[in-house]
């Protein structure tokens, strides 16, 4: 069963117990639970916390600092929180999760922290994703030499355009903390911050390159950057490109915003989701807990009732016993006097001794048997009074 907590509870919870034994209930390890940290912005306790704490002496906890915009507000735990650790963070699995921060002030917070992006013509510094991107089209040009038909994809001037505003790009997200990569083709990227990530496009249209895939646009020529995969560019996510006025070169700040906008309502839009299949798993968990409690409950009736009715089928048994026997006695008293006269007396006593002995064995009164019965309904009288509930008494009048 997974539990969903948000950054201030997992927060709080990291500078509640030691980290090797939060991991230890998580079922990974330190390393992994730290990282899980990282990616959240959430500080853990520094070397020779909990020693000084153990010592009672004052120590400082770290504050966690305030959320980014698009950075993920909820982290997914494998694990049932224990009743001590549901007390602290006044957790309620029933409570919808929540958006943490007004939107506007995320959005303000987060274009402070970009600031303003300058493309210069020249890349004075190189992000590594536009290094990795340089080094396959060197690959690229040089087998272009060696007879290959496809050639570097930024050797004309309007993609090394492109290479220029891309980089100044992904330093404004490296410069807010968050991860980048590259598609092979150069015409996909992602960014992201923790777990999940927003892909784009930065293209010229598709009609501007020929069957090899090489880019025959111009440096005139419209350049446009679209949220989402490139067989999804037109499903309505936004948009920037080239305008008379204002190049994409001026709209850079813009678009790291716009990016972390989407990421922001994608996370908001994954948690409600995961809220619904918590919600949906603890709601069959609970069917199957409630049927199994009927079963049982239905296996108790039958087991009491099977009960209920051996015994009354031990009490008819016993009462036909009990009048066998005191048939076969009164029938051994009539044949002794029937017999008196012409039977041997010593052979009518024997008979009649074990006639006597049958009678007694079959007879729950001379046995024993009634005794063990009762004794029987004693105990099961205890037990029943035992595991009732108390009955209120009764106000006196």
């Amino acid at each position: 069963m997974s539990t969903t907590l948000t950054r201030e509870q997992f927060y709080r919870l990291i500078w509640s117990e030691a980290v090797h034994r939060l991991a230890a209930q998580f079922g990974i390890s330190n390393v992994a639970l730290a990282k899980q940290c990282a990616k959240h912005d959430i500080p853990v306790p520094w070397r020779g916390y909990w020693n000084k704490r153990h010592a009672r002496k004052k120590v400082a906890q770290t504050p966690l600092p305030a959320r980014s915009l698009g950075s993920p507000n909820w982290i997914v735990v494998n694990v049932e929180l224990s009743a001590d650790q549901i007390k602290l963070l006044n957790y309620d699995i029933h409570a919808a999760p929540f958006d943490d921060g007004d939107l506007n002030t995320l959005i303000d917070r987060f274009a402070r922290r970009v600031g303003s992006v300058p493309i210069p013509r020249r890349s004075v510094r190189r992000h590594p994703v536009t290094d990795e991107i340089l080094s396959r089209d060197e690959d690229r040009r040089i087998k272009s030499l060696q007879g290959w038909r496809s050639g570097p994809d930024f050797a004309s001037p309007a993609e090394r355009r492109r290479l220029q505003i891309l980089n100044g790009l992904l330093l404004a997200f490296d410069k807010v903390g968050w991860n980048s990569s590259a598609r092979a083709d150069t015409r996909e990227f992602s960014v992201g911050k923790g777990s999940r990530s927003i892909a784009f496009t930065l293209d010229y249209p598709a009609h501007f390159r020929n069957n090899l895939g090489i880019s025959r646009a111009e440096v005139n020529d419209v350049l446009s950057l679209a949220i989402g995969p490139y067989q999804s560019r037109r499903d309505g996510r936004p948009r920037w490109e080239d305008a008379p006025s204002r190049p994409l070169e001026h709209q850079i700040s813009e678009i790291v915003i716009g990016i972390a906008l989407e990421a922001e309502r994608s996370e908001r839009a994954w948690i409600r989701r995961q809220f619904a299949r918590e919600c949906q798993q603890r709601e069959e968990m609970e069917r199957l807990v409630a049927r199994r409690l009927a079963e049982e409950a239905q296996r108790e009736r039958d087991r009491s009732a099977a009960a209920a009715r051996a015994k009354v089928d031990r009490l008819r048994a016993e009462a036909n016993a009990w009048r066998e026997a005191a048939t076969i006695r009164a029938y051994v008293t009539a044949a002794l006097a029937a017999s008196r006269e012409t039977a041997d007396a010593g052979t009518s006593a024997a008979w009649a001794s074990w006639a006597f002995g049958v009678a007694d064995t079959i007879d729950p009164l001379t046995s024993g048997s009634h005794a063990e019965f009762i004794k029987e309904a004693e105990v099961e009288a205890a037990d029943t009074a035992l595991n009732s509930p108390p009955q209120a008494s009764k106000r006196s009048q």
